[in-house]
């Protein structure tokens, strides 16, 4: 009976020993995919701007988080040049920084943001676009970003973007040339340059880039060195702006 009684025994001990790994294995691979990491841990930042968070491993059916979950950092910040459309003075203390694609609404609402921190601080800001559209080059978030730039060849980069983003991210290319010629643009030029994909390195020189950041999704903001996946919103703007201006007091 007390040989019976240890054989049961260890039976069950090995097959609840076995369950158990199982069980655990299981619910560690699953918490360790759902993760995910906080962008602001400031308590000084709002509870707004706090919340905003990504998914590591973003799934493909979200077009505006699915852009290069693959990359690590590679670089410290986005480099700064004069190829990439700006507003403001070229030496301003303040650099927003912002990766963004024309099909993706909650872009257009930081904008619109971002235009009110214009207003507010002036020279001491300077705003720079990033194109970040989806990698499929007959999409008309790149053609978007395609034909924005376009527009910049001829000057008129921020006309054709205000435009554009007054679309909500539903256009086509017909709505490429109506704003050409309301902006005034020598629509010959514009198309060719359309047709051609004339300005394709650019957007691809600033996809490499927000790959070797790291990013991952749209809006993606920069305030100097300070990086914000998601929309800031103006309050928050004003405070790490003003703490931006102490420091190079």
């Amino acid at each position: 009976m007390k040989k019976d009684s240890i054989k049961i025994s260890t039976f069950v001990f090995v097959t609840f020993s076995l369950s158990a790994f199982v069980v655990v294995s299981f619910l560690f691979i699953f918490l360790s995919s759902k993760i995910k990491y906080a962008v602001v841990n400031s308590d000084s930042y709002s509870e707004e701007t706090r919340n905003i968070r990504y998914e590591e491993n973003a799934g493909h059916d979200d077009p505006f988080l699915t852009k290069a979950s693959t990359y690590r950092r590679t670089i410290a910040g986005p480099i700064i040049s004069n190829f990439d459309p700006y507003i403001g003075n070229l030496e301003s203390p303040i650099k927003i920084i912002v990766y963004s694609d024309f099909t993706c609404p909650y872009c257009y609402e930081q904008e619109r943001v971002i235009k009110k921190v214009i207003d507010k601080y002036g020279e001491s800001v300077r705003f720079i676009w990033k194109d970040y559209p989806e990698l499929d080059i007959e999409s008309m978030s790149f053609r978007g970003a395609v034909a924005a730039r376009c527009a910049q060849e001829q000057d008129a980069f921020w006309l054709f973007h205000d435009r554009l983003f007054a679309k909500k991210g539903v256009f086509d290319e017909e709505d490429f040339i109506e704003i050409g010629k309301n902006i005034g643009l020598n629509i010959g030029k514009f198309n060719v340059c359309i047709e051609n994909y004339d300005t394709q390195k650019l957007i691809l020189d600033n996809v490499e880039e927000a790959n070797a950041l790291g990013i991952i999704g749209v809006p993606n903001v920069y305030v100097n060195d300070r990086e914000f996946i998601g929309n800031v919103s103006e309050k928050d703007f004003s405070l790490i702006i003003d703490n931006e201006l102490k420091a190079n007091e």
